[in-house]
């Protein structure tokens, strides 16, 4: 192995990692029934986040990309995409559209259209500044 090219078991590790990263909101589950909103300022705010976080990613603009990311997980989100390296745009060309906006509570869930399953969740700040804080 050369120093500075990541190993096979590296790149799997991070795949591993990013695919369990992906699952967590959906494998918490929701124990109160989504409210559906209609186009909303939330809705617009997310989903805009959520277009230049894909962005930034296929970018390969990691600094960007992270401002998204709620300030507290930014690190565990940093060491990850680090992992991809050059092969990070692919994370964000991978990553599917929202095609459904659905609040909970104090959360914000972005819905895919294939799967119909929890893409992202984001949470707003007590400034009012939206996060990405999981998918």
């Amino acid at each position: 192995m050369r120093h500075g090219t990541p190993s096979a078991i590296s790149r799997l590790l991070a795949a591993a990692l990013l695919v369990l990263a992906l699952l967590m909101p959906t494998l918490a589950g929701a124990s109160d029934p989504p409210i559906l909103l209609a186009q909303t300022s939330a809705e617009v705010e997310v989903q805009r986040l959520w277009d230049d976080f894909k962005a930034a990613l296929m970018a390969n603009d990691l600094e960007r990309a992270l401002q998204a990311i709620a300030p507290g997980i930014r690190p565990r989100y940093r060491e990850l995409f680090s992992a991809f390296g050059n092969q990070l745009p692919m994370v964000g060309k991978d990553l599917p559209p929202l095609t459904q906006i659905v609040v909970e509570r104090d959360r914000v869930r972005g819905v895919g259209e294939v799967s119909s399953k929890t893409i992202a969740t984001f949470a707003q700040d007590p400034l009012g500044n939206w996060y990405i804080i999981g998918f």
